[in-house]
């Protein structure tokens, strides 16, 4: 089962269902984006659709949020007018908006550049701390996982099969440490290649 707040989230009525949603923002690995809308709009979404506030309160929020991830200057293009970084901002901004309790992230870092991903890192690191966010981050990047983490879970076959603090979790002989880092070596190895 997976609990959230200390409910069974597959045993929910559809009611308390969409409550819970609510508070919970996710970062999709491609960001989701609607090519139709401009960013002003794909940020906008959530509070349109759930009919959070008037327009006035949107903009600003809306505002606020793309200042948050500095994005402010893009609000009027189209998503596919962004580079790669730029769409996961202007989708964390979504992701935020609603003032999640809750953020997923699935694989933020993948397919961007360093320079760009280290970016998306800080901005990961600003949202959990100034807005007070709990953050789940799903990662193959080591580096993210040291930049972000406090504990890590690794995850086989669809059960945590290890879990702890990330400064235990990086050393020599500690189950995730001997499970993720040593294995992705010896992977290495066996084909020929050192790490």
């Amino acid at each position: 089962s997976v609990e959230i707040d200390g409910e069974n989230v597959l045993a929910l009525p559809a009611s308390r269902a969409q409550a819970l949603r609510g508070r919970i923002g996710m970062l999709l690995q491609n960001g989701g984006l609607f090519d139709s809308m401009t960013v002003f709009d794909n940020i906008a979404f959530p509070l349109r659709y759930h009919k959070m506030a008037p327009e006035t309160e949107i903009h600003a929020q809306v505002e606020r949020f793309a200042s948050l991830v500095d994005l402010k200057d893009a609000l009027e293009v189209y998503p596919q007018e962004l580079s790669g970084g730029m769409r996961r901002r202007a989708a964390l901004a979504r992701a935020i908006i609603q003032k999640p309790k809750y953020l997923f992230y699935d694989e933020p870092s993948t397919g961007l550049d360093p320079t760009t991903s280290a970016l998306v890192e800080i901005l990961i690191r600003r949202v959990k701390e100034e807005l007070g966010i709990t953050t789940l981050v799903v990662t193959h990047d080591l580096d993210l996982l040291k930049f972000l983490g406090e504990d890590v879970a690794l995850l086989s076959e669809g059960r945590i099969v290890a879990y702890e603090e990330i400064t235990a979790a990086l050393k020599p002989g500690s189950p995730i440490w001997e499970d993720f880092i040593i294995q992705r070596e010896k992977a290495h190895r066996e084909h020929g290649y050192q790490a």
